[in-house]
């Protein structure tokens, strides 16, 4: 049980020691100019200095049954690692935004992935997906 035990614990180690994320939030009550207008905020986060990852974002949905997707720049806020996600999808079909985070010191994306209607996003819907770009489950929203 031992040889078998250890190995696994040892295996977990790095896996609690860190990580890096992409958390949502309302850009509501910000001093920053440059989030006037933004739908939602996104933070990187983590250990290992998440100011020095980049953020993507993709605006994806489905309108009179065709896929589309749209580039969004997100807007790199004063505060490091904060940015302000601006509105980049029409009113009609049914969106989502994919955030995708990566950082020079892990190999994998962070994402997360939320359901927008018009100038509002989900949060209490959002999917978090360390590890992962984040399609699949973008996807699986539109379905």
């Amino acid at each position: 049980m031992k040889r078998i035990l250890v190995p696994m614990i040892l295996a977990a180690i790095p896996a609690l020691g860190g990580g890096f994320y992409v958390e949502l939030g309302s850009p509501s009550g910000r001093s920053d100019p440059k989030a006037k207008g933004a739908v939602m905020l996104a933070r990187l986060t983590g250990c290992h200095n998440p100011e020095n990852g980049k953020l993507a974002a993709v605006a994806e949905g489905m309108v009179n049954g065709e896929r589309r997707s749209i580039a969004i720049e997100p807007i790199a806020l004063d505060s490091p690692g904060l940015y302000a996600i601006p509105k980049a999808w029409p009113n009609e079909g049914k969106w989502t935004v994919r955030l995708v985070g990566r950082h020079p010191s892990f190999d994998r994306p962070t994402s997360a992935v939320v359901r927008v209607e018009g100038d509002s996003f989900h949060r209490k819907d959002a999917k978090y997906v360390p590890g992962a770009d984040g399609a699949q489950e973008a996807a699986d929203m539109l379905r």
